[in-house]
């Protein structure tokens, strides 16, 4: 007969205390009538059969989710238990474990991802040869996932401090990875170029040069302007003091220092001579 951890504490917790008795009950059978992998088939009619109650699953799940997703219901209609991994065995993942090779079959089965296991703090997807070699697409598949998701974060850091007009972190990180094949090698030298852009922008702004607004962040990866060369010269002629629109506007050298859009401010008629 197979034993698993029971959490004590459930009794202290608001959302299990709500529920009626006969989902309280529905609760406790789910995680003993589980597999090893934390997944279970539902079935209504045996546990109303063998407990003597009505439940309605989808008022169950409502109840199990009440504050924070505890039931992921899987492709295949199974209902996943996301915190059973690590409350059952630890928040490391090893594919040399045969128990986790196991598992980790199941979750490819229902299209779980290992991201999706709460608390999971480390994880090793290398095999000893003696591993199942039908193993390997799930390996391949979880390690360019978490390759991923860390390249997302480097992004983020880079996204954040872009001045220009942005949208949300994943679709510009998508639009990255779209248009560009060698986004893995650029993806790291982008926080440095920006640094690098910013400060020769500002140094041209305080010199008196005339500096465009920045692109949005779309439009800057699209047209890979991390490539571009943006020229610092001592030698700034009138013309370059002058907004093109001829508007008598000129640019407000200090709007750039903290990477902010300029704004023009008129500051009377700028000729050849000035």
């Amino acid at each position: 007969m197979a034993k698993r951890f029971h959490d004590t504490e459930i009794w202290e917790q608001d959302w299990f205390l709500d529920a009626p008795s006969e989902y309280k009950l529905l609760w406790l059978w789910i995680k003993d009538k589980c597999d090893h992998a934390g997944l279970w088939k539902p079935n209504k009619k045996m546990f109303e059969m063998m407990n003597n109650v009505k439940v309605d699953l989808d008022k169950a799940l409502s109840f199990f989710n009440k504050d924070k997703e505890r039931i992921l219901v899987t492709k295949n209609g199974n209902w996943f238990l996301i915190d059973f991994f690590v409350f059952q065995y630890g928040v490391s993942f090893n594919n040399n474990n045969r128990l986790h090779a196991s598992i980790q079959k199941v979750y490819y089965q229902e299209d779980i991802e290992l991201t999706t296991i709460r608390g999971l703090k480390e994880v090793n997807l290398s095999s000893n040869d003696s591993q199942e070699e039908d193993t390997k697409g799930v390996k391949d598949k979880d390690k360019e996932i978490i390759e991923k998701r860390s390249a997302e974060k480097v992004f983020d850091d880079f996204r954040k401090i872009y001045p220009g007009t942005k949208t949300g972190n994943k679709m510009e990180f998508e639009n990255f990875v779209k248009k560009h094949k060698d986004w893995k090698d650029v993806l790291p030298k982008l926080n440095s170029i920006i640094q690098s852009q910013k400060e020769i922008k500002r140094k041209k702004s305080v010199a008196g040069g005339f500096v465009p607004h920045w692109k949005n962040l779309k439009t800057w990866i699209n047209q890979r302007c991390w490539e571009e060369e943006i020229p610092l010269t001592d030698n700034i002629s009138a013309d370059d003091r002058v907004n093109p629109n001829g508007n008598g506007y000129a640019i407000d050298p200090q709007s750039y220092i903290f990477g902010t859009p300029p704004q023009g401010k008129f500051v009377g008629k700028i000729t050849q001579d000035q």
